[in-house]
């Protein structure tokens, strides 16, 4: 799934859309706005706190319920629903939150299922269709990496859980965020690269090669997932997340 900043340069996109903002005058908050920020990543606590995908992003792959991941999240805790007034860092959070969930659902549904699943294969770094998402998932970061300003990791940085979730201690989310906020600062889609590098029996130079030449994608990547449906993915995730903010803030203003 998208790993920190895509999901960061797609939620700072809707944070700095006047549209959003004009309608939801809290992400002008610098505090806000950074727990903002934090929800964005923090579904991928799990990888700290050892939680199940389902414990902390509320769907399976594939996934067959058919129930979207954010409205299982409210279902099952529905103290998580009415904030806005309440305690409006908190919903900036949650918000944040809800992003994630959406741009790994589109990212499953435009992307997994149609291009990379196969029904009976475990996923996992076995799986014949491993080297390729991991080319995709480091293309798709180091995209990232030129949108996310380095003021918008500092606003998550310094975002201070209190009890935000009813599922993940504050601790797990605390030492999630410093690890992700040290990884970026130290070397961005590097981190991603010499993680999915590993996996493969390839050098970091070796994928960086790739995915930093349009030419080698064409002949790696393209034919099976189309850089276009690349493109239209970051644009749709984050139409859908900027909808998604909007109808759980708007419905507990």
């Amino acid at each position: 799934m998208p790993n920190s900043q895509t999901h960061l340069a797609s939620t700072h996109q809707i944070a700095t859309d006047s549209r959003v903002v004009e309608r939801l005058p809290l992400l002008a908050d610098p505090a806000a706005r950074a727990a903002f920020y934090l929800g964005a990543i923090s579904p991928d606590v799990r990888i700290v706190s050892r939680q199940s995908r389902v414990a902390t992003h509320f769907f399976d792959i594939p996934n067959q319920s058919g129930v979207q991941a954010q409205d299982e999240m409210l279902r099952q805790w529905p103290n998580l629903r009415e904030l806005a007034d309440s305690e409006p860092i908190r919903a900036a959070f949650v918000a944040g939150y809800i992003t994630h969930l959406v741009m790994d659902q589109v990212w499953l549904d435009d992307i997994v299922m149609p291009s990379l699943f196969i029904n009976g294969q475990r996923w996992g770094t076995s799986h014949p269709n491993w080297r390729l998402y991991s080319i995709l998932m480091t293309y798709l970061e180091y995209r990232a990496d030129r949108l996310v300003p380095d003021h918008v990791i500092d606003a998550m940085a310094g975002a201070q859980p209190d009890h935000w979730l009813p599922f993940v201690d504050d601790a797990y989310l605390e030492a999630w965020r410093d690890g992700c906020a040290q990884r970026i600062r130290t070397g961005g889609p590097q981190g991603v690269s010499t993680m999915f590098a590993a996996s493969n029996d390839m050098t970091p130079m070796e994928l960086e090669e790739i995915v930093q030449s349009e030419e080698v994608m064409a002949e790696v990547a393209y034919p099976i997932v189309e850089r276009q449906r690349l493109i239209d993915f970051e644009r749709l995730a984050t139409d859908r997340s900027r909808d998604a903010v909007l109808a759980y803030l708007n419905a507990n203003a």
